[in-house]
């Protein structure tokens, strides 16, 4: 699977410039599309990056989206279940 810039430094946790970094240095093979766009082949960004196998390719919003607003009233609420 190929995956853009962003999802490579999403999936891995990295830092764009560190992904940069292990393109230049050689320890990172990648793509480029037409338009130019880095294309990085997921096996070999695990294999530079082993954290990626553990990071969950969907961005940590979208798991939280479906939870309730944060009230005022639920502050004291939480508040006091935190001290028991």
């Amino acid at each position: 699977m190929r995956l853009s810039f962003h999802d490579a430094a999403a999936r891995t946790g990295a830092r764009p410039s560190t992904i940069f970094r292990a393109i230049l240095s050689g320890r990172l093979g990648c793509e480029r599309d037409d338009q130019g766009s880095y294309l990085f082949d997921q096996e070999e960004l695990e294999k530079v990056f082993p954290r990626a196998r553990r990071v969950a390719p969907a961005p940590l919003a979208r798991a939280f989206r479906d939870l309730p607003a944060f009230t005022a009233g639920t502050e004291h609420q939480s508040a006091s279940v935190a001290r028991s």
